[in-house]
Formats: structure tokens, C-alpha cells, sequence
């Protein structure tokens, strides 16, 4: 198996990107969480829509409500905790339209409480369908007659490398344009990952090698001067520390997201391999096991808020730990 090292990389950008601001956000409040916020049947409590149905609200606004509900009282435990929050778009959409909406306006209250945020929706496509999914997310878009405005306030996306450069740069010349940011799936979490992203090449590079490579060069123009972060990321999980320290010596002006920890596995002593030697570079991802603490910490789920800083106040903790003796 052959691949090319060909890649490009748009023009330096004079807008500093959100990779920077995440990274003193970091530094600021000493936690390097990001707050995953992924609703689901299962993990939504109905405590919530029947209290927007006890309002007055119909079945899809107490829905809408319910969601946006779960999603505040998760902002609200994660202040000082998380400097950024990463709304899984899939969950939304599972709820249909009123799924969507709160995924619109969640994503609007974090930045209001003073969080950044991922829009989790791993796209990747070509051309002037990415340049479309980048305006939407990213950038602005525009109808006949409206002005210009924010589709979705995301910071970031999360993208897919399959397509290469025709899929990725579209997003990175938009994030350029208005000072945000993208991470690329490199390294993930799941349990089959290594059925693709280990193949070894003719090189000897496996395919996630390959994919790091172009993450260090379409970011290469982007670079800060302050920490030397890029405006293109990489997604690098927990559950293969050996793999992420390797990923992190070729990627090392790339921020990580790290998923994969606590209901996937992944602990703090393996989710801080991503980071860099001096402790920066990477936030650490947790949804489930946050949203379900109340379970863990024996309250009841009209508690979830209370248990959910109880759970983020541990993981800092301990993410701090393993820091100290990852530096």
C-alpha cells in the first residue's frame, strides 16, 4: 500500500485561532477538561421534559427545552472546570428538529457562559460541499434577502481525513478566516480504530502516521508564536497511550482532543500521553461519565448538576496527578 506525502497548506493567516485562546483558557482555570455533552434516551432526565410539559410547552418545545435544560446544568457544573464544552451533533439529531434546535442554542449559551465550543459532528466531504459544512459551523452563511449570520456557533469541528486535501482545507481556510479551529480524526478510541488506522504502509508509516503528517503541514502556516499550537488539531484517544506518544512526537504543534475517558476506559495516566512535555496541547474528553455520576456518587438523578461537578472536581484531580508525573 502506497500513499503521497503531497499535501498543501493555505496561505499565513494575520487572525490568531481559537487553538490559542483554548490554550490560556487552560492555563487560566489549571483543568484541562473538555465537557462532553451527548444526550440520549437513556441519559437525559425525563424529569426535565415533564417539567416543560407541566408549562404548557408541546411535546416537541418540552423536548427542545429538555435538552437545552441538560445541557445548562451541565455548563453550570463545569465553571472553572472546563474551559470548552463538545456537543455531539448525532445525539441531537436522534430527537429530530427539536433536537437540532437545542444543538443550535447550546451551542450559542456556552459561549454566553463564557465556555468555547466543539461541534462534534466529524464531517468530511469534498469541495464545495466541505466549503458548505465549514460556512455552517465555522463561518456564516447567507439566504436571499438575510444578511450574513451564524448557522451554528462552533469554535471547532471534528473532521473525517478520508477525502484528504479537498476535504479538510475548505474547513482549515475558513477556520483561517475567522479565527477558529479544526481537529482531525487520527487516532480514536474505538475498539476496531486499529483495523484501518494501524495498516502498515510500503514505508514502513502506518496510516495513522500518514494522517499525522498531513496534520503537522496543513497547520504548519498557522502556528502561534506563543505556544506553537496550530489552527489544525488532532483527535488522539486515551485507550492507546502508546500510540498517542508516538502520535504527539510527530504532530508536536497539533492540539489533541482526547476522548476515551472514564465510560470508554481510557484513565488519567493514559489520557495525558497526548500532552506535550510541558503539560500543554491536549484537553481530555468525559461525557457519559459526568452526565451519569449521580449513579457513581449515590444521588438522585434530580441531582445530576451536583454529582456532574463532583465527577469533573475528581477528574481534574486526577488528570492533574498524571500530569505531574508525565513532566
Amino acid at each position: 500500500m502506497k500513499t503521497s506525502m503531497a499535501s498543501q497548506s493555505p496561505s499565513q493567516s494575520t487572525k490568531a485561532h481559537a487553538f490559542v485562546e483554548l490554550q490560556r483558557r487552560i492555563i487560566e482555570i489549571e483543568s484541562p477538561i473538555c465537557l462532553g455533552i451527548d444526550p440520549s434516551h437513556k441519559t437525559l432526565p425525563r424529569f426535565l421534559y415533564d417539567d416543560a410539559r407541566r408549562q404548557g410547552a408541546s411535546e416537541e418545545l418540552a423536548l427542545e427545552e429538555a435538552l437545552v435544560a441538560f445541557a445548562s446544568a451541565l455548563l453550570r457544573a463545569a465553571n472553572g472546570l472546563a474551559a470548552v464544552c463538545k456537543p455531539q451533533i448525532a445525539y441531537f439529531e436522534a430527537f429530530g428538529i427539536p433536537g437540532l434546535k437545542a444543538f443550535q442554542r447550546i451551542l450559542k449559551l456556552a459561549h454566553e457562559a463564557g465556555f468555547l465550543a466543539i461541534a462534534d459532528v466529524k464531517r468530511g466531504d469534498i469541495g464545495s460541499t466541505s466549503k458548505a459544512y465549514a460556512d455552517a459551523f465555522l463561518g456564516e452563511t447567507q439566504g436571499f434577502k438575510s444578511k450574513r449570520q451564524r448557522a451554528f456557533e462552533a469554535d471547532f469541528v471534528t473532521l473525517h481525513p478520508y477525502m484528504s486535501d479537498d476535504s479538510v482545507l475548505p474547513f482549515l481556510e475558513t477556520a483561517l478566516e475567522y479565527g477558529r479551529g479544526c481537529f482531525v480524526l487520527a487516532r480514536t478510541s474505538n475498539p476496531s480504530a486499529a483495523n484501518f488506522q494501524s495498516l502498515r504502509l510500503d514505508d514502513g508509516r502506518q496510516v495513522m502516521d500518514v494522517i499525522a503528517d498531513h496534520i503537522e503541514r496543513w497547520g504548519e502556516s498557522s502556528r502561534d508564536r506563543q505556544y506553537g499550537l496550530s489552527a489544525v488539531g488532532a483527535v488522539v484517544g486515551a485507550t492507546c497511550p502508546e500510540e498517542a506518544r508516538r502520535m504527539r512526537q510527530r504532530m508536536p504543534h497539533s492540539f489533541f482532543l482526547i476522548p476515551g475517558y472514564g465510560a470508554q476506559g481510557g484513565v488519567a495516566s493514559d489520557a495525558v500521553a497526548g500532552f506535550r512535555e510541558d503539560g500543554l496541547g491536549a484537553v481530555v474528553n468525559a461525557s457519559r461519565s459526568i452526565a451519569n455520576a449521580y449513579q457513581k456518587h449515590g444521588l438522585a438523578i434530580e441531582d445530576f448538576e451536583r454529582a456532574a461537578r463532583l465527577e469533573m472536581i475528581e477528574m481534574r484531580e486526577k488528570i492533574g496527578d498524571a500530569l505531574r508525573h508525565h513532566v
